[in-house]
């Protein structure tokens, strides 16, 4: 079984990559192609596509039939998976988001404002392809490399500002990346902050973590300031499928879990669920404006 943690995330922890050429590398034991633009193209594009969600519609759920939910499966949990969709979807599933960055050419309207532009290419359910910008200035904050005792160490950090323009909606970006290994042990961090421009109080704040190729991926979604949502991803190459497992803390800290994996159809995803001792497994389809939702017991509904 390979095993990963949202594999681009892994970006960064086994490169030493500086501010303006960060170029990939390849972790043998995982044989995993990584870069840490590919981390802030993933974080990019899932932040403002969930704000975007956000603020253009508010969740409605209709029900297609005269049963229920089973009574262990609440709103909260319906929101949990469709707010995951919503970031990830083709992106994670298919491994198939792309990004090419240049130099923001002298034509563009924000050259001089911003030195580089990375473009984002995304398929959607409809066949067609998303496509997103952004535009950001990046430089090195810290570099230190020494040797002690025959033992190399090396400190790096950077920060990124800009923007990501999604449609015509603009929203703020931050991106902040440390790294430092000492000999054959790496530890290594990412943060990546997507915020509303008309809200600034509205925000996705996504974090990863490496440490001796153990990866810590958590996402934190904010609204109005507030914290509504704190989550930790995982993936997996197993039995030749992709597993995804969203791991979510609710108010009491209790931890509840989905691990969701392609159905049948390339628009199908069947997920497990447990929360405590009680499990259950559920089929989401993708629709062209929402999600269908059909639970173990027969209950069907549209979330949007």
């Amino acid at each position: 079984m390979n095993k990963k943690i949202i594999t681009l995330a892994v970006a960064g922890a086994m490169c030493v990559p500086m501010a303006f050429a960060l170029t990939g590398c390849n972790n043998n034991k995982n044989n995993i192609n990584i870069n840490a633009k590919d981390v802030y193209a993933l974080s990019a594009v899932s932040g403002a596509t969930y704000l975007k969600e956000m603020e253009q519609n508010s969740q409605q759920i209709s029900k297609l039939n005269a049963t229920s939910r089973p009574t262990h499966f609440t709103e909260t949990d319906t929101n949990n998976l469709s707010n995951g969709l919503k970031m990830f979807n083709q992106v994670l599933l298919d491994d198939s988001l792309t990004q090419t960055t240049i130099k923001t050419p002298e034509t563009d309207e924000y050259y001089g404002t911003y030195n580089f532009v990375m473009k984002m290419s995304v398929p959607n359910a409809n066949g067609s392809v998303d496509e997103f910008k952004m535009y950001y200035n990046e430089k090195e904050t810290k570099t230190e490399r020494e040797i002690e005792d025959a033992t190399e160490e090396v400190e790096v950090s950077s920060k990124l500002e800009g923007i990501m323009v999604v449609d015509g909606t603009i929203f703020d970006v931050i991106g902040e990346r440390e790294f430092e290994q000492e000999g054959n042990e790496s530890e290594s961090s990412i943060e990546f902050t997507t915020k509303s421009k008309t809200n600034p109080l509205n925000y996705i704040k996504i974090s990863q973590e490496v440490e001796n190729n153990e990866v810590e991926f958590e996402y934190e979604i904010f609204e109005n300031g507030i914290k509504i949502s704190e989550s930790e991803f995982e993936v997996e190459q197993k039995n030749n499928h992709t597993e995804v497992e969203l791991e979510f803390k609710n108010n009491n800290q209790n931890k509840i879990t989905y691990k969701m994996f392609k159905g049948n159809n390339s628009n199908e995803f069947v997920v497990n669920y447990k929360n405590g001792t009680i499990t259950d497994t559920i089929t989401i389809k993708i629709l062209e404006n929402g999600y269908e939702f059909v639970y173990s017991n027969g209950f069907t509904e549209i979330v949007k």
